[in-house]
């Protein structure tokens, strides 16, 4: 088959150009996205319950929710929380289930408890969750009439944008939404005998249409509608009422009827000013830049299409995440197309010969590009880890160009012919590639199945590289051999002449006196060491490895390390029962106090998501090179001027916030335990010790201290003599002071809300005197029914798996998860605990914990097929344990180079370990494999091995050195995951290349001795 493809070169050309073709025209089909798609399975339930306190939310709502969705299979965990109007219940599915089957399922389970929830509680929302999904784009909208805008974008402009292919919904924050609003003057109301529940049920009674049925004439029909529906807002000011005593009166004369908005439920800012936010969410297929690209090509037409409605309405785009997804994404095929050509530089300064590097400069780019089809096909993405495959592939590619060209350059020294040189060359190293690629493949077959969330992000990292290592194998014995035989030749007589005296220098050294010393010679005698003191060497070696593996006390871990995103976000949180005015007056004092920072080009504010005393602060900085600070740095310096403003909860972090649940905090903790008291005061002596960490930058309980709150306490007595029951009291006041909207009024085809409370005035604590109730006995005021009291209202309740926790979110800035976790952890355990109570992580931490066991497991399955594979291509259960120990080895570069560039061991890093497993062995299959074989013919181990050292010797440097190399761009990138990676491939790599030769030969005889002594015995 060699010759054949050899013998063949158009038929070999046109071969290998039919994949690279398909890679090319698979390329540009290819989504781009930040990371894999990942298939989290979490369903949400969502409920609204206006005017309820958490305490009733749980009670009424969130634990029969829990016992129903409990009852849907396959599930892992259920959070809740229950705040100030609604909660929602989220149910972690097992992996590999339908979520769409489980929204049904859960959906189906609410459904039925529909008539045990409270009447007048909302439908409730099941929608499937991903926290991963984050808008792509960001539109800002304002104008001077906020609440007709507000309108236009939820009605017009949302359709609009959704009909852009890849686009699945847009969520609209700010504006005022209409409301036909009544006031009442409740003194007014009194004075007239009536009641506000009277007002209710004349607006029931009135506004409505009846169907009346259908009539005949002839062979003609009609239907028939009575049709009472209010047509304007005169007509609800002129409502007419007439109380039990027969007094007429117009709703008029007792309220102020407006065509106005609702109270504000949550709002926007933009730079200072009051806006709309339009976040538009890209489809799971989506393509986010494609979904970016074609929304800024609409721009100018939805634009026009604002304005000719709204002439004085201005739209942005403000915020856009595909142009980081491009930017990282560019970025990392620039240091992988630099890696390719540094490696081919290598080859270049190593042979001296232009020809064999134009064949590595296209054998490499061929199995690149031909990858792409693959990937396609496997419906796989462009993104960080698949680049990431790409860049870790590069090694492999690279090795078997070099062996394959240098074993043929070596065969064509001694006289033959291009040809024959490139047949012969191949299958004398055929067994090394192949061993080389196997290995590569039993490496990262074990990442494409990992299990757990983590199995998800490795699936394509994992798979990408096994295309490519059978990409380079195939080419190997197709294309590279083909090109050698047509296109490598040894360079003329006196070009000769002139690199051999070149080589003559390079392998030589100066020694202490000055005179030249063959690399050969010195290579020879530390040879002879080794086989005369084996052990010593492999004591010195083992220092080195205890010695370098201190270092990394000092380097820290975390899941994925923070990268300059030029963006900040802060979180601030007024005290419980802030109304939307307070939390504004709080937004505005956090957008003055920020003006004096340098680098922010925009703030962009949200408030009251999930409460309204929830303010979410957004800061866009110049780009990164413009700037002398990094966004963990001006994020440190924020923190303490935003901590002056007074009884506000601040959290700063840099970069785009992820939120793994109800947090977006670096750090999850929560704390246990069944009493409420009891668990509380645990949670505030373990936030007072963790504050006290230098690396914490805030730390902050999830559920806020309880603002005060007014119950009314029914007497029962009072109740019962005046024949009303609690329902019908709860509703009237409930109304005085919420208001009830179940009423519409109907426009163009358009329905809003009919509001129907007190006038603003009357809403104070006296205002229980101008409840009145009807009874059978005439009206009453609320004050002689019961009791009022101001106690402390029930904080946010939060629930892992039906039982209360207390949360700390923490963030730690610039620092690493792990050495800051684990202070957390010694902190709170010198805390006297009793027994029932604890702490546990969720969060990042969670993933964190999960990934590394994941990856840890498949690097000892690893380590564990590698020698499998190897004991089988060497025919012996004892060399595959001198090949793996350059695994160990080379763990002594890794150390040193992660503190000498300050990475982190994060996800990057744990994936070029299992890199490791595969490019460091290649060295010693080099050797040890044909040493071997030379063995097995009856050489003696001391020379088979030297010849091969010698023979090897620049193969292994070049393959090494130009693995290095090609992963130098990475080392720059700048990028924490990237750093990590190149860091420890470089510092392996660079580390194998060294033991090979330092160590190697001192394995290899004490393994030989012990099988002469084995077979003395026997």
């Amino acid at each position: 088959m060699l010759k054949f493809f050899v013998r063949r070169p158009v038929t070999t050309v046109m071969f290998v150009l039919f994949w690279v073709v398909l890679g090319f025209v698979s390329f540009p089909k290819m989504n781009i996205e930040r990371t894999p798609s990942v298939d989290m399975p979490m369903v949400t339930a969502t409920f609204v319950y206006p005017g309820a306190a958490p305490a009733e939310i749980e009670s009424q709502v969130i634990k029969r929710a829990e016992d129903a969705i409990s009852e849907v299979s396959e599930i892992k965990k259920i959070t809740s929380q229950a705040f100030e109007n609604g909660g929602f219940v989220m149910a972690e599915f097992n992996l590999g289930v339908d979520v769409n089957d489980k929204a049904s399922e859960v959906k189906t389970k609410l459904d039925a408890l529909i008539s045990e929830f409270p009447s007048d509680m909302e439908q409730p929302v099941v929608e499937k969750l991903n926290p991963l999904e984050q808008p792509v784009v960001d539109i800002m909208i304002t104008g001077d009439n906020l609440r007709d805008l507000q309108e236009y974008v939820d009605d017009t402009l949302s359709n609009q944008i959704t009909a852009i292919p890849g686009v699945a919904s847009v969520d609209v924050f700010g504006g005022e939404t209409r409301a036909i609003r009544i006031e009442m003057n409740p003194e007014l109301l009194a004075a007239r005998g009536a009641t506000v529940m009277d007002v209710v049920s004349a607006l029931g009674a009135r506004n409505l249409n009846v169907p009346g049925g259908k009539i005949e004439f002839g062979s003609n029909s009609s239907n028939v509608r009575f049709v009472g529906e209010f047509s304007s807002v005169d007509e609800i000011a002129n409502l007419q009422l007439t109380t039990v005593e027969g007094q007429r009166f117009k709703l008029s004369d007792i309220a102020t009827v407006t065509d106005a908005a609702r109270d504000l439920e949550n709002g926007a800012r933009y730079n200072g000013r009051d806006v709309i936010i339009a976040s538009v969410v890209k489809s799971s297929d989506g393509n986010a830049i494609n979904v970016s690209r074609d929304l800024r090509a609409q721009m100018p037409k939805l634009t026009s299409a604002l304005q000719s409605e709204f002439p004085d309405a201005q739209m942005e785009i403000i915020s856009d995440t595909s142009t980081a997804i491009a930017d990282e994404t560019y970025s990392t095929i620039e240091g992988i197309i630099l890696g390719v050509i540094f490696t081919v530089l290598v080859l270049l300064a190593f042979t001296r010969n232009w020809r064999s590097t134009i064949i590595a400069g296209v054998v490499i780019p061929a199995s690149l590009i031909a990858g792409f089809f693959f990937m396609d096909a496997s419906n796989f993405t462009i993104n960080a880890l698949t680049l990431l495959a790409y860049s870790s592939a590069l090694g492999t590619l690279v090795s078997n160009a070099i062996i394959l060209i240098e074993a043929a350059l070596q065969e064509m020294r001694s006289g033959k012919d291009p040809e024959n040189a490139a047949i012969d060359g191949t299958k004398k190293v055929a067994v090394s590639v192949l061993a080389g690629v196997g290995t590569n493949v039993v490496v990262f077959l074990p990442l494409a199945f990992m299990g757990g969330i983590a199995g998800q992000f490795m699936n394509q990292f994992g798979l990408t590289v096994v295309y490519l290592t059978l990409l380079s194998l195939l080419f190997s014995f197709t294309l590279t051999p083909m090109m050698i035989a047509k296109f490598l030749r040894l360079t003329n007589k006196k070009k000769s002449k002139k690199i051999q005296n070149a080589k003559t220098v390079r392998a030589t050294v100066v020694s202490d006196k000055g005179n030249p010393v063959k690399k050969e010679s010195r290579l020879r005698r530390w040879y002879n060491y080794q086989h005369t003191h084996p052990w010593r060497v492999v004591v010195m070696a083992v220092a080195a490895l205890i010695v370098s593996s201190m270092l990394m006390r000092f380097v820290g871990n975390e899941f994925a390390p923070s990268t300059d995103t030029n963006e900040i976000n802060i979180t601030a949180r007024a005290p419980m029962g802030a109304t939307y005015e307070k939390s504004t007056e709080i937004a505005k004092q956090i957008e003055e106090k920020l003006a004096s920072v340098d680098d922010i080009t925009a703030v962009s504010v949200k408030i009251g998501d999930r409460g309204l005393q929830n303010i979410a602060v957004k800061l866009t900085l110049v780009d990164v090179e413009n700037r002398s600070k990094s966004d963990q740095e001006i994020a440190r310096d924020i923190m303490p001027m935003l901590s002056e403003i007074p009884d506000v909860e601040i959290q700063v972090s840099a970069g785009a916030a992820i939120s793994t649940g109800s947090s977006n905090a670096d750090i999850v903790m929560n704390v246990y335990g069944p009493d409420d008291a009891k668990r509380n005061a645990y949670a505030n002596q373990a936030l007072d010790l963790i504050n006290q960490i230098p690396e914490v930058q805030s730390a902050v309980l999830a559920q806020q201290k309880p603002a005060m709150e007014t119950q009314f306490i029914p007497d029962e007595d009072k109740m019962n003599s005046w024949g009303i029951n609690n329902s019908y009291a709860g509703m009237t006041l409930r109304t005085a002071l919420y208001g009830n909207d179940d009423y519409k009024y109907k426009e163009n085809s358009e329905e809003y809300p009919i509001i129907l409370e007190f006038a603003e005035p009357f809403k104070s604590m006296d205002m229980f005197e101008n409840v009145f109730v009807n009874s059978q006995r005439g009206m009453v005021p609320l004050s002689e029914l019961g009791e009022i009291r101001t106690v402390p209202a029930t904080p946010d309740i939060m629930r892992i798996d039906k039982n209360r926790i207390t949360e700390i979110d923490i963030n730690i800035g610039k620092s690493t998860m792990g050495p800051v976790q684990q202070k957390i952890e010694t902190a709170v355990a010198t805390m006297n605990w009793e027994e029932g109570y604890g702490i546990d992580f969720g969060g990042m931490s969670e993933i964190q914990d999960e990934t590394t066991t994941e990856i840890g497991s498949a690097f000892l399955l690893a380590i564990i097929l590698t020698y499998m594979l190897l004991a089988a291509i060497l025919n012996s259960l004892a060399h595959p344990f001198t090949i793996a120990t350059s695994i160990a080895t080379s763990f002594v570069g890794v150390f040193i180079l992660l503190f000498l560039s300050g990475a982190s061991m994060n996800v990057g890093a744990m994936l070029a370990f299992v890199m490791l497993v595969g490019l460091v062995v290649n060295n010693n299959i080099l050797v040890l494999e044909p040493t071997v074989g030379r063995i097995a013919n009856g050489e003696k181990p001391y020379e088979a091995l030297w010849t091969e050292m010698k023979d090897k010797q620049s193969m292994i440097l070049m393959t090494s050195i130009a693995v290095i190399t090609g992963m130098v761009p990475q080392l720059w990138a700048g990028d924490g995951m990237k750093v990590a990676m190149a860091a420890v491939m470089i510092g392996g790599m660079f580390a194998s290349m060294v033991f090979t030769f330092v160590l190697t030969p001192a394995l290899f005889f004490l393994v030989e001795r012990g099988r002469e002594k084995l077979k003395r015995k026997k």
